[in-house]
């Protein structure tokens, strides 16, 4: 069991950064709001299904691989909140 996972959301915003991309003009192309990509960057929202598909159209990434990361981190997560 591993004791640390992959934030989709630092994925995406380290994307962003290395492409100088702004999260607004992400949302923009996304097709949602700058409050939901922050929510999603700031793991207070998850990647879910369709925003996986819009992430694979707009990153270099598939959303086999936001889903695979997605799921591997709310599996930390829940680990973590089953020890407390």
């Amino acid at each position: 069991m591993n004791d640390y996972s992959l934030c989709p959301g630092k994925v995406l915003n380290a994307f962003l950064k290395s492409q100088g991309i702004k999260k607004k003009d992400m949302a923009a192309r996304l097709g949602i709001s700058a409050k939901c990509i922050s929510e999603i960057i700031n793991d207070k929202a998850p990647v879910t299904v369709n925003m996986a598909l819009r992430l694979e159209d707009h990153t270099p990434y598939d959303a086999e691989y936001w889903m695979k990361i997605e799921t591997c981190h709310r599996i930390h997560l829940a680990r973590i909140s089953e020890t407390k």
